[in-house]
C-alpha cells in the first residue's frame, strides 16, 4: 500500500506527538530488545501475547498519518529516511526525512522526545535558511 503524505502533515504529526508526550524516552520492550544493541528501536511493538503498537518516535508518527502497523514493521531495522519508502510513503521531501533520522537517532541515544526534537530541529536549521515547511520557526521550541 501507498501513503501520500506531505512534509506540512509529517512535521504537524511530529510536533503533536512530541507535544503529547514530551518527556518520554524511548525503550524497546524487554521482550524485543537485541543483546548486541541497547539502543535498537523499533517502529512497531510486540507484545508477549502478540498484540501490537506503534514503537519508537518515528513509528507513532507514521502511524499516526494512517502508516498501517503491517506496513511499520517492513521497515523494521531501518533508518527513518529508509524506512519511509519501505512502508509505502511517498511525497515526503529528503530534509523532513532527514528530520525524521535525526529526531530517531537522539531518541535512540536516551534523549526524550521534546529533546530530540529541539536537536533535530537545530541541525536542520544549521543546513537550511528557510523554516521547516508548514512550521515557521516556532518549531524550534516546541
Amino acid at each position: 500500500m501507498s501513503y501520500i503524505l506531505t512534509d506540512e502533515q509529517v512535521v504537524s504529526a511530529l510536533r503533536s506527538v512530541v507535544e503529547e508526550n514530551p518527556e518520554k524516552v524511548y525503550e524497546a520492550p524487554i521482550n524485543m530488545r537485541s543483546s548486541t544493541d541497547k539502543n535498537q528501536c523499533y517502529y512497531v511493538h510486540r507484545a508477549e501475547d502478540g498484540t501490537e503498537e506503534c514503537g519508537c518516535l518515528v513509528g507513532t508518527v507514521l502511524h499516526r498519518l494512517g502508516v498501517s502497523l503491517a506496513d511499520l514493521a517492513k521497515a523494521e531495522t531501518l533508518g527513518a529516511t529508509v524506512a519511509l519508502s519501505r512502508a509505502g510513503v511517498v511525497g515526503v521531501s529528503y530534509r523532513v526525512a532527514s528530520l525524521l533520522a535525526h529526531a530517531q537517532r537522539d531518541q535512540d541515544q536516551g534523549r526524550t522526545w521534546s529533546e530530540a526534537l529541539k536537536k533535530a530541529v537545530t541541525a536542520d536549521a544549521e543546513l537550511h535558511s528557510t523554516p521547516l515547511p508548514g512550521c515557521g520557526q516556532e518549531l524550534a521550541a516546541a
